[in-house]
């Protein structure tokens, strides 16, 4: 195939077929540039000519580049001491422009079969002088600088051949920046060959602890793993559920953390290391178990000064703690829950007062066994009904269930025989409840019957339709009835209108302190939940408005637990997870001490609730533990008794997360392997590469670098302008 044909490859489609045969009769000697035949190109006269070797493309293809070996054994030698002479050398002998510029490389593209064609000419010839390889391969790496070229060296199997030159230590630094280029790029499928390959970068990491390698493979790994979050995330997450063999996510979070602790790692690199991590903990909590720096890493970052980091490491303590405490069994521990309970009553004897929780709920309790009694002895429902929705709003279920089960177990046969006469099918107390509904019916007591219908419907956990439209009804009829709002922020599933009902709800005159209780821990946990919800969708991202209504959350939970803490005593229902949530809010949202000293009161109401539960449950008085009390438990202690040494053991990095730099850093020479890293570090990612649509990354990126999806149909449409 004679040489002009790759001419054609570059010529505007434009050109007749009489053009075309025209062209084929030429000398190939004639054809002195692709400049000639570019559509709309003119020369300009008595243009001056630089004094530069002829450009490949002038030289067809029978003249085949050659090099005296006595040459390159000279170069070879020469490069350890002027890689600047020896790539010079190699750009004027291949007619290259200069790849530092945007023209050189748009000029690189334009001629890019001829180039190509020399370098891999010389690569050939050369295949035993590494040092000018590896020069070839740092001409190719500068070239990845332009998104277009890159697609086509990829082409070209460039991919294929950096994996294979890894193993050589030669090559390593080159080939790093090079895939730290292109994965920069947005390339989707360099990040899953280099994620598909992750265990081959851990290697290096673990092999090589260096501040300079980490540079290059944590990035890497970050950008090929944070693969945009959008219509990449599809493709990443399949891969995630389909790891290749031999693939362990503890050994990539221990390397990944080692990588950060390292004195001299860059603020760049903690945090595309946090980004990584995050990440790492989405798809895999379990990794962190095996590597408590890890977890002490993110308890550090609760104290960072930028937020979004902050946020970003609460997000990856709740995920890995989330995970833990789904497997977990109750936390009931019998020698220490009975010392705990012991202290609780202590507690409770010095700081009880008369209208607390424990001391109302077994008054009523008693009044309501009374009034049971009564009913059964005169099968009048309408009374029983009555007291229980007069009891509800100040002691909720608690007081009424604890009741009827005394009623009960003292004659079961006459409360047997007494229900099913009046046509109940069975003997538990939302059976009872139906009859105390009807009752009160039939009488016009509508809000004490829905009380006990809503009631009814939320014990036998059918947090259904049905319990929220009777409360949705009640509450457009009488909305100062606090006790619906109750029943609906706990029954919706969505966080967000649950959290709306409950601060709707706190908004009603003459509210009991058990309603008002109940109000604030649905407050604090939907907002807390609804938070968190948002930033696993904004992805952490600073600055978006999602961003700010996860912060603002957040924020409204530790206002109400604040509001709660403060008034309320530690037998009062829901004291233990909402002061789980305050520590772990208030540590996460405000600047606190490492000792936090500032907690000791809190620590002890803590206790103090955390014994009386136990006492409760031992009395079955609350149900075992669910996953939601081990996981505020959990995360709590966690922060509590780490919070001080991880402090003191990454201060240094949670310094870096705070300044943050916006580009990737350029390693100095003396911290390189070798003057062609120095040469390669010019290749600075913040000279603004295009992505799709001719747009600047610094541009789309603004702040911080973060990993944007490219649109690949765009790209296909034709070349960006380069400007």
């Amino acid at each position: 195939m004679p040489y002009s044909h790759f001419l054609f490859i570059e010529m505007n489609k434009s050109i007749n077929i009489c053009e075309l045969q025209q062209l084929e009769r030429l000398p190939v000697a004639d054809i002195q540039s692709m400049d000639d035949f570019r559509p709309g190109y003119r020369k300009r006269q008595n243009k001056p000519q630089r004094s530069t070797p002829p450009h490949p493309s002038s030289r067809g293809v029978a003249s085949i580049p050659s090099i005296d070996e006595s040459v390159a054994e000279n170069l070879n030698s020469a490069a350890t001491e002027d890689w600047i002479a020896v790539v010079k050398w190699l750009s004027e002998i291949c007619g290259l422009p200069d790849l530092d510029t945007k023209k050189g490389l748009r000029k690189a593209y334009n001629d890019f079969e001829a180039h190509y064609f020399w370098l891999e000419a010389l690569y050939t010839q050369v295949e035993k002088f590494t040092m000018i390889r590896v020069g070839i391969i740092g001409l190719y790496t500068k070239m990845c600088r332009d998104h277009l070229l890159m697609e086509r060296l990829i082409e070209r199997g460039f991919l294929k051949r950096l994996l294979d030159l890894l193993d050589e230590q030669t090559f390593r630094q080159v080939v790093l920046h090079a895939l730290k280029i292109m994965t920069f790029h947005n390339h989707l499928p360099i990040r899953l060959v280099v994620v598909r390959n992750a265990m081959v970068f851990i290697r290096l990491l673990e092999d090589d602890p260096s501040d300079s390698l980490a540079e290059l493979v944590v990035p890497t790994l970050s950008f090929s793993f944070c693969a945009g979050r959008l219509d990449e995330a599809q493709t990443i997450t399949r891969l995630f559920q389909n790891y290749p063999e031999g693939y362990d996510a503890a050994r990539v979070v221990k390397a990944i953390t080692r990588a950060v602790a390292h004195p001299r790692a860059s603020s760049w690199l903690v945090a595309r290391s946090f980004e990584l991590l995050r990440l790492l903990a989405l798809d895999d909590a379990v990794a962190f178990v095996d590597n408590p720096n890890s977890v002490k890493l993110m308890i550090s970052g609760l104290s960072c000064k930028e937020w979004g980091r902050r946020l970003m490491c609460l997000q990856i303590l709740v995920k890995l703690y989330s995970h833990e405490s789904s497997a977990a069994s109750p936390l009931i521990d019998r020698p220490t829950s009975v010392a705990a309970m012991q202290d609780s009553l202590d507690h409770f004897a010095k700081t009880s007062r008369p209208d607390s929780y424990m001391f109302t709920s077994d008054r009523i309790a008693m009044e309501l066994i009374v009034a049971f009694g009564r009913a059964v002895r005169d099968s009048d429902f309408y009374p029983i009904g009555l007291k229980i929705s007069q009891a509800l709003p100040l002691t909720g279920f608690g007081a009424v269930g604890k009741a009827y089960g005394v009623v009960l177990s003292s004659n079961p046969p006459l409360m047997s025989r007494m229900l099913r006469w009046h046509g109940s099918s069975g003997t538990s107390i939302t059976s009872f409840f139906v009859l105390c509904s009807k009752a009160l019916r039939e009488k016009d007591q509508l809000i004490a019957a829905d009380m006990l219908d809503v009631t009814r419907l939320f014990q036998n956990g059918k947090l259904d339709q049905e319990a929220e439209k009777i409360a949705m009804r009640r509450i457009e009829q009488t909305p100062q009835e606090g006790y619906f709002y109750h029943i609906l922020s706990s029954t919706v599933r969505d966080a967000t209108k649950g959290l709306k009902a409950a601060k709707q709800g706190l908004k009603c005159p003459g509210l009991t302190p058990y309603l008002k209780a109940t109000l604030l821990q649905e407050a604090v946990q939907r907002a807390w939940s609804a938070g968190l919800d948002t930033l696993y969708q904004t992805g952490c991202e600073v600055g978006d408005s999602r961003w700010y209504e996860a912060l603002g959350l957040l924020r409204s939970a530790l206002a109400d637990a604040e509001i709660y803490m403060s008034e309320f005593a530690a037998d009062t229902n829901g004291m233990d997870m909402v002061a789980n949530l305050y520590l772990v809010l208030r540590v996460a949202l405000t600047e606190v001490d490492p000792d936090l000293h500032e907690f000791e009161d809190t620590l002890s109401i803590l206790r103090a609730a955390e014994g009386l539960r136990r006492l409760r449950q031992a009395r079955r008085e609350l149900l075992p533990d669910n996953t939601s009390q081990i996981f505020t438990h959990n995360l709590r202690q966690a922060i509590v008794q780490n919070y001080k040494e991880s402090i003191q053991r990454f201060s240094g990095v949670i310094e870096k997360m705070a300044s943050e730099s916006p580009s990737s850093p350029l390693l100095s020479t003396e911290e390189s392997l070798n003057t062609l890293t120095a040469w390669l570090n010019t290749v600075n990612l913040n000279d603004e590469p295009l992505v799709a649509g001719g747009i600047s990354q610094a541009m789309a990126e603004k702040a911080r670098p973060r990993v944007i999806v490219p649109d690949e149909e765009r790209l296909k449409l034709g070349r960006c302008e380069l400007v």
